[in-house]
């Protein structure tokens, strides 16, 4: 190792492709408490190690479903959308399983191809879910880039580096059109970070399955190519308020090896999935208002159908927010992976039933249910911030709960009552935000000007974010301001030197990219508005306005 770290000291960019061999493809390449590497452009889509996924690829070819996609719902009404919360309307098993028609021998076929992979997958000796060719190692987080969201991406990897989190960051890229050079062999590597190309890889994954790949389903394959073995995956939309490195050695990632977080909305998952899951449905009521009823009930009619013995319970999962050890996991995330990879088609609809959020949010904990592995879904809900405007609170993003001091909670005893409100016991406090998920709107500075979002039509300035100071023990909004401008804004000194010594490069090629009606936009041309707001944040901390 001490000849090979001298080495590597010694290459010259020339050199470049031996580096990289050495790192991606041999087992005794670095550990990744640093990355130090890059992925050569040129030879991006051609990697000799992509073959090193063959035995994931076969897995899902042998089980692949030959129906058509399931698009039709019943009176063309799909499942409404409900916060968990809403008492007005029971998700009853009858109600579920009428939304989305799903034929006969369509059910069948999914049934018979599940169980068929499921099979597999639980006689599969991989011990972690990667490439065959080495193993992953250590612990660090994944965005996923490409367009827009490389830049909010980046804004959460400068926001890491604030907070004082030294881990790793690997930003997936999953075709070659997202692929910035500047971005990806620049400006990562300053702040200890890669680019991870699907392609690069993989091989061409879209060829090899005759699937469609995009959106939702980069998740899981970000997972799958990722050289980290602990993962905490983040949206680029979503970024900490704290640093997040505790939570890899916390009792409750030791205890599960993967923690999800709640969304809003109640599950509306249909009865067919569980049939097609192999999942036992029973009639007895284990959660909700008719626990322990001694009422004479319709358990079909009367029942919210995800109160019952064997199905998911509500609230649904939101999956900008995943803590995973891939290890532990591994099953899990094969089986999330086939269900993702005919999600589009298939498996979203039967999870969500196009209510709010369809796509892989439930895709992680249904998996783990079906495989056996343990999970931990946050208990507290997920918090609502924004602003009152006009006397109407507005909700600008959602905040998610510390999962250490949740599950310290859970312990003592905090748990959901027959209303599914959380009661708290004697000596627990509401844990605090931990990850603010910015997803209406996001963090593009452009379209906060153009909406409004940052000055009414009175040319007065709003704060966007209320009742985030606390959790956060600093003013959060400002913060991302300053980043944003650091990034943008031509002798603004932001609070990091890499953003000002290298975003000036990126945006040549790579403003506005990719972001709704940006093209050819120089976002840098908005600077005066965002110094004067972000001005207006420094000299009104929240409270004071």
């Amino acid at each position: 190792m001490l000849m090979t770290r001298r080495f590597q000291r010694l290459v010259t960019f020339t050199a470049l492709v031996i580096v990289v061999y050495i790192v991606f493809v041999s087992p005794t390449g670095s550990g990744l408490s640093t990355l130090s590497f890059t992925e050569p452009s040129v030879t991006r889509g051609i990697s000799p190690k992509h073959k090193g996924y063959d035995w994931v690829l076969e897995l899902i070819l042998q089980a692949k479903p030959e129906v058509k996609p399931l698009t039709k719902y019943v009176n063309d009404e799909k499942a409404k959308q409900k916060f968990v919360t809403d008492q007005d309307m029971v998700f009853s098993e009858e109600y579920l399983d009428n939304l989305l028609m799903v034929p006969k021998q369509a059910q069948d076929t999914l049934k018979k191809e599940h169980q068929h992979y499921v099979n597999s997958v639980l006689k599969d000796q991989h011990k972690s879910f990667h490439n065959e060719l080495d193993h992953p190692s250590g612990a660090g987080i994944i965005f996923v880039g490409g367009g827009k969201f490389s830049w909010l991406a980046y804004l959460g990897i400068e926001q890491l580096r604030q907070l004082g989190c030294e881990l790793p960051v690997e930003v997936f890229i999953g075709s070659e059109e997202d692929y910035e050079v500047d971005f990806c062999e620049n400006i990562l590597p300053e702040l200890n970070a890669r680019c991870s190309y699907l392609n690069y890889e993989t091989g061409n994954i879209v060829e090899k399955l005759g699937v469609k790949i995009n959106g939702y389903q980069y998740k899981n394959l970000a997972f799958l190519i990722s050289k980290f073995e602990q993962i905490l995956f983040l949206d680029a939309d979503n970024a900490p308020l704290k640093d997040p490195t505790p939570l890899f050695h916390s009792e409750v990632m030791e205890k599960y090896g993967m923690v999800l977080w709640p969304d809003a909305w109640t599950r509306t998952t249909s009865p067919k999935y569980y049939d097609i899951a192999g999942l036992k449905v029973s009639d007895e009521v284990v959660r909700g208002r008719f626990k322990d009823s001694k009422e004479k009930l319709d358990i079909k009619k009367d029942v919210t159908y995800h109160d019952r013995e064997g199905t998911l319970p509500n609230p649904s999962s939101e999956s900008g927010t995943i803590l995973v050890d891939k290890t532990k996991h591994v099953k899990t995330l094969l089986l999330s992976l086939y269900y993702n990879i005919f999600g589009p088609d298939l498996y979203y609809a039967l999870l969500t039933q196009g209510a709010a959020g369809e796509g892989d949010k439930e895709t992680f904990i249904a998996a783990s249910t079906v495989v056996g592995t343990p999970h931990y879904q946050v208990l507290q809900k997920v918090r609502f911030i924004g602003a009152h405007y006009n006397g109407n609170f507005q909700s600008k993003a959602l905040g998610q709960a510390d999962p250490i001091q949740d599950y310290r909670n859970y312990v003592m005893g905090n748990h959901y009552d027959e209303l599914d409100e959380l009661v708290k016991v004697e000596g627990t406090e509401d844990a605090s935000v931990e990850f603010m998920h910015m997803s209406y709107p996001k963090l593009i500075p452009f379209a906060l000007l153009n909406n409004r979002e940052l000055v009414n039509e009175d040319g007065g300035h709003i704060r966007m974010y209320g009742s985030i100071t606390n959790d956060a023990g600093y003013d959060f909004e400002l913060r991302m301001f300053e980043l944003i401008l650091g990034a943008l804004c031509e002798g603004y000194d932001g609070p990091s030197s890499v953003s000002r010594r290298l975003l000036g490069l990126r945006l040549v090629e790579y403003k506005g990219r990719g972001t709704e009606d940006s093209s050819g936009q120089d976002m840098s041309q908005y600077c005066p508005q965002l110094i004067e707001h972000t001005e207006w944040l420094r000299k009104n901390p929240e409270g004071s306005t």
